[in-house]
Order: structure tokens, then C-alpha cells, then sequence
């Protein structure tokens, strides 16, 4: 294990023909003397140069599918059975099920298995998290149609039917980014248009779960072969895209309605004092208030009110107006 190459080989190994190439290339380029052979008297000296190890490395030379080229790691992974075409109407489904049907009771039962309570409570949170607080940004996108319990819900149902059906029971299913994004346009076309919006979002849902069917049939779950990495990174990019426009379009609208007065006098900020001043713009109700007393606005000495008498008045206000 102390060589490189055949450290390298043992780990990519996938069987036992794997290991055993691994050894019979380490043997080949190892020197090894009998028992018999050797005096331990006499010191063998160790080569003047140490043979290139270039050669061992080269894919031709190592052993065959623990050190096979992508496009042979990419061959074997399209002729996968879960990824071959059936020819037949819901051919894969079947196969999935078939391939999993030994399983189920054993899951059921290792479930029941204390060593299992960590990841029961981490999946159990994992999939409440996103949908809880998904749920909630819908119910405000959406107001109110659709929101934590519905999203909880529907998360429930799926989430059954997808582990008791699919090839990945272990998938989270919930809420993401772009749904959440799809609801408010969804919601404010309806509102612009005076369309229900529940509706036109269980048309949406029941036009969504045919498509899926149809795409079950038809084995079209075989194409996930030609998905690449950069499918991946391009959702990822298109999410994070989408709440970064969201956080500084809610960003403009807060400045928007709770504008920055941009005139304030600073020296004012250096005063210890409160000063009264006549109101620019008196209401029906404090005029009335006034002639009740016989006060005006120009016969109040707004500068020599004092503090306790400015409170009193405003409790005075207060009670009046409620």
C-alpha cells in the first residue's frame, strides 16, 4: 500500500479481478528474492536511479475498469439497466419496482432500529425546513391560497408516493426557488385577468402530474443519461439569480415607501432642547378643540410651553379622539 499506483488501483478496485490485475502489475515491477536465495550477510545496494514510474500510470498499462478513460466510465454508465429503454409502456417503472419489491420489508424494518433515529430526525427536518419555510413565502406571495399547511400537506402526500414508487426513496422533496417564483407570476396574472387562481393552479397541477405519467410511459427517464453537470450549475445559477433580484427588488420598494429625507438641517441634530411650533396644517378636530378653550393658534405661546403642560395636551388629544 506504501506504492502509489497500486494504492491508487486498490482503491478504484470494484471486484476482486480488479485487486488481483492491481497486484500481478505491482508484482511485475517488484523485484523478489526467495527465502532461500538471500544471505542476510550480504548487502544488496539499492539502484543509482530510480525507474520512471510515467509508464505504470498510463491507462493502457493498469488494470482495466478500476482505471478505465471518462468515456468508458461514461459507455458503462448510459448501459445501465436502470437507464436502458424498455420498449415497453411503463417498462421501467416496473423494473424499478421489481428491483426494489426485496427491500421494502427490510426498510420498514431497519427503520425500527435505534441506530436509524439520527437520520429518521434528520430527514424529518430536512424535509420540514424548506417546505415550512417555503410554505410561508407562498401564503405572502399568494395571500393566503396557498401556505405552510398546504405546502406541508402536499409535501406529505408526494413524499409517500415517491419513496414507495421511485428508485431514490432518500430524496427530499419540497418547495424550491423557482416554484416560489412560478406562484407569484402565476398569482399576479390572476389578478390582473380576474381568474381563479386555485383554479388555474389545479389545471396547471393536473396538465403537470399527466405530463409526468406520460413521460413514465414513454421511458424517458433513459435521457438523464445526457444530463451534464452544467444542467445542474445552470438551475443553481438561475435560482440564485432569482432571490438575488428579489432581495434588492423588496430593497427598492421598502426605499420607495419609507423614503430617506434627504433635507434634514444636521445642526438640529446638536440640540438638547424641544421646541413647540404652530402646525402648518391644522384639522377640523383641533380647531374644534381650540374655540372649545377659546385658544387660536396665534394667541398660544408655542415657545413657553413647557414639558408637562405639552404632555398633558397630547393626552388630552389622545383621549379625545378615542
Amino acid at each position: 500500500m506504501t506504492d502509489e499506483i497500486f494504492h491508487d488501483v486498490a482503491y478504484k478496485a470494484k471486484d476482486r479481478n480488479d485487486l488481483l490485475s492491481g497486484i500481478d502489475e505491482f508484482l511485475d515491477q517488484v523485484t523478489v528474492l526467495p527465502p532461500g536465495e538471500w544471505d542476510p550477510s550480504i548487502r544488496i545496494e539499492p539502484p543509482k536511479n530510480v525507474p520512471s514510474q510515467e509508464k505504470r500510470k498510463m491507462p493502457v498499462l493498469l488494470n482495466g475498469s478500476a482505471h478505465c478513460s471518462e468515456a468508458a466510465k461514461e459507455m458503462e454508465h448510459h448501459t445501465g439497466p436502470e437507464l436502458q429503454r424498455t420498449g415497453r409502456i411503463f417498462g421501467g417503472l416496473v423494473k424499478d419496482v421489481r428491483r426494489k419489491a426485496p427491500f421494502y420489508w427490510s426498510d420498514i424494518k431497519d427503520a425500527l432500529s435505534l441506530q436509524c433515529l439520527a437520520s429518521i430526525l434528520f430527514l424529518y427536518c430536512a424535509c420540514m425546513s424548506p417546505v415550512i419555510t417555503f410554505g410561508g413565502l407562498l401564503g405572502e406571495a399568494t395571500k393566503g391560497n396557498i401556505s405552510a399547511i398546504e405546502s406541508l400537506f402536499g409535501a406529505s402526500m408526494t413524499g409517500v408516493a415517491f419513496s414507495l414508487f421511485s428508485g431514490q426513496p432518500l430524496t427530499i422533496l419540497g418547495s424550491t426557488g423557482p416554484v416560489l417564483v412560478f406562484e407569484k407570476i402565476l398569482f399576479k396574472f390572476c389578478c390582473d385577468y380576474q381568474l381563479s387562481y386555485l383554479s388555474l393552479r389545479t389545471s396547471i397541477g393536473l396538465w403537470t402530474a399527466f405530463l409526468c405519467i406520460l413521460l413514465v410511459a414513454t421511458d424517458a427517464s433513459s435521457l438523464v443519461c445526457y444530463i451534464t453537470r452544467f444542467t445542474e450549475e445552470a438551475f443553481a445559477s438561475l435560482i440564485c439569480i432569482i432571490f438575488i433580484y428579489e432581495a434588492l427588488a423588496k430593497l427598492v420598494h421598502l426605499g420607495e415607501l419609507y423614503p430617506i429625507n434627504m433635507h434634514d438641517e444636521l445642526e438640529n441634530l446638536t440640540f438638547y432642547t424641544c421646541r413647540c411650533s404652530p402646525p402648518a396644517n391644522t384639522s377640523a378636530e383641533v380647531e374644534q378643540i381650540w374655540s372649545s378653550r377659546n385658544l387660536t393658534s396665534a394667541n398660544i405661546e408655542w415657545e413657553q410651553l413647557s414639558v408637562k403642560v405639552r404632555h398633558t395636551e397630547t393626552f388630552n388629544y389622545f383621549l379625545y379622539f378615542i
